[in-house]
């Protein structure tokens, strides 16, 4: 019985196409359940991904939420900011507002805002 190894050699495009995989679904996750609740393992298994293949995307967990954490604002930002342009110009606010309030947004913590979700996360972290 012969073994045969393959080494597969991925584009630039792949390698930060999984990266970003990453990095969307592990802020979900944060939003959801927390950083501590958040185990890389996980988040990797869920993706098809293994957890040793982390470590050429991410130097720590920190960094990985941090990025996670930004991704998340640009998303919420995105939201708002829709919100705000399907508005006339006087009721940009209300949109806005209603939009945060709404039961989706409220009903779907993983693709809500991070500061509610994550500020008690935030404060624990190293500056």
């Amino acid at each position: 019985m012969s073994l045969i190894i393959s080494l597969v050699r991925y584009t630039r495009e792949q390698v930060e196409a999984t990266r970003v995989r990453i990095v969307t679904a592990a802020s979900r996750r944060f939003r959801a359940h927390g950083n501590p609740g958040s185990a890389i393992a996980t988040l990797m298994r869920d993706l098809h991904l293994t957890h040793g293949g982390f470590y050429r995307h991410f130097s720590s967990k920190d960094q990985l939420f941090e990025e996670a954490l930004e991704a998340a604002v640009d998303e919420m930002g995105a939201h708002i900011a829709a919100a705000a342009d399907t508005a006339p110009p006087s009721g940009a606010l209300a949109a806005i507002v209603s939009a945060y309030l709404s039961e989706a947004h409220c009903e779907h913590p993983e693709r809500g805002c991070p500061l509610a979700a994550l500020g008690t996360d935030i404060a624990r972290l190293p500056r």
